[in-house]
């Protein structure tokens, strides 16, 4: 898989996520670590139904768990390691 340059412009608060998760895992890049908050959420979507509706610049997020607990805890362990997996190394 390639990668692709580009210029992104967020708000502070977006930033400030990027960088207390990179903080929070030792990560010395920016876009490690916005590739691993991007992967993780792929992960928690893909447990739960999650709509995401731009309202008056506001997410909200509606979601409703597709499993049951014990199923989910399967889906969870094999998305985990899926998603350890996709990591770019």
């Amino acid at each position: 898989m390639s990668k692709k340059s580009s210029t992104i412009h967020i708000e502070q608060c977006f930033w400030d996520l990027i960088e207390d998760y990179q903080n929070a895992n030792g990560m010395d890049s920016r876009n490690l670590a916005i590739e691993c908050l991007l992967s993780e959420f792929k992960a928690l979507k893909s447990l739960t139904q999650i709509s995401f509706n731009i309202n008056q610049s506001n997410l909200i997020d509606k979601h409703t768990t597709k499993t049951s607990a014990p199923q989910q805890e399967d889906l969870l362990k094999k998305k985990l390691l899926q998603m350890e997996d996709d990591m770019p190394d």
